[in-house]
């Protein structure tokens, strides 16, 4: 199973507002240290940190062909 991290901030306009992601990575360390930067910086904005879980199963495959010298 892989891990990421993502840091997402919340973006308004009048009609809607949605999560963009503004930072993704694969260090813990590093998306901890950035969001507590972002949230020192810019108080009155909402931040998300995200650790992401993906696993990925091969369900088939084609065999592989073997050139002939």
């Amino acid at each position: 199973m892989k891990t990421t991290y993502e840091i997402r901030q919340q973006v308004r306009t009048v009609e809607r507002r949605w999560l963009e992601t503004i930072h993704a990575g694969g260090s813990e360390r590093i998306a901890w240290k950035s969001y507590q930067i972002l949230v020192d910086e810019f108080p009155d904005e909402y931040f998300e940190l995200i650790e992401v879980l993906s696993d990925e199963k091969c369900l088939k495959f084609t065999p592989m062909i073997q050139e002939q010298k």
